[in-house]
């Protein structure tokens, strides 16, 4: 008798608590790298894999309802001067409809020009971040250094820093620089306000340059890179940092898990040659393509 009333006043005080009290589910980002303008699929090893028709089709199963915010780590522009500028207004519009929100410009992105990339974002409501891409003649930003989300009442704050080589030149039209991310960072932390619950970096650094970064600067609670010389399994810790890696070429759906005190959880699921298409985004690609879209 005395274990059921001790039972009943439990669930009585549960009944009492705030909903995200007594049950605080994870916040869910995906997430996308090194994209390369693969609106319709890889053919990657023989097999076409990935595309936004496989990716959307995914998304409504594996998230019912409405889909997560999506941030993208860089690189998602295809460069093939033969339809390539089209595959990356399709890919930017397309992800964009699945919940895109943040692009961290990387140099790869301004193959077409700043105006280019910045038209197409603007027209598909997606913010662009870089703390350290700067115009060549005035020294000012090209992009905001930084934005924050809401998602569920969980704060984000995300900035963008592109790998920095100086030596390194760019086959891509000029007007533009990069200046040292350790000239910047000190700005950054301090323009992040009081009321942040996650601290993201965007980034094309290698797993080599982050690790050397992330121990000089801890500020950080989740770093993402799109490049593609990373060789440790995501996700993993540098310092106080959850380092993750999106599969290239937009072969699988990548996301994060985010909870209080807990560990960063990195989930994929691979969008093979044989998962169904949407036939939605399927005919809203070919319109945006101008052409029929392969599905083989």
């Amino acid at each position: 008798m005395i274990l059921r009333l001790a039972i009943a006043a439990l669930v009585s005080l549960l009944c009492l608590l705030p909903a995200g009290v007594a049950v605080e589910k994870p916040v869910k980002v995906v997430i996308s790298g090194s994209y390369r303008g693969r609106v319709d699929g890889c053919r990657c090893r023989g097999k076409v894999t990935g595309g936004l028709g496989r990716h959307a089709e995914m998304m409504s199963e594996i998230f019912p309802g409405q889909a997560p915010v999506g941030l993208d780590c860089g690189a998602i522009l295809d460069l093939d001067w033969e339809g390539g500028e089209l595959r990356s207004r399709c890919a930017i519009h397309g992800m964009a409809r699945l919940g895109l929100k943040v692009i961290g410009v990387v140099p790869r992105d301004l193959f077409y020009g700043v105006d280019f990339l910045r038209s197409i974002a603007d027209s598909a409501h997606i913010t662009l971040v870089s703390a350290n891409l700067i115009a060549a003649s005035t020294n000012q930003l090209l992009f905001k250094p930084w934005t924050t989300i809401s998602i569920e009442n969980t704060n984000l704050f995300v900035t963008s820093l592109a790998n920095y080589q100086p030596d390194r030149r760019y086959n891509i039209p000029v007007g533009w620089t990069r200046c040292s991310p350790d000239s910047v960072i000190g700005e950054l932390i301090a323009s992040i306000p009081p009321e942040i619950d996650y601290t993201v970096l965007l980034t094309d650094m290698s797993e080599n340059d982050l690790r050397c970064f992330l121990t000089d600067y801890t500020v950080f609670d989740l770093a993402l890179t799109s490049s593609r010389l990373v060789y440790t399994e995501s996700p993993f810790k540098v310092c106080n940092t959850y380092v993750a890696n999106p599969e290239a070429d937009g072969r699988f759906i990548s996301w994060i898990e985010l909870e209080d005190e807990k560990p960063v959880k990195f989930q994929k699921v691979p969008l093979h040659n044989k998962a169904r298409q949407n036939p939605v985004i399927m005919k809203w690609l070919e319109e945006c393509l101008g052409r029929d879209v392969l599905q083989k």
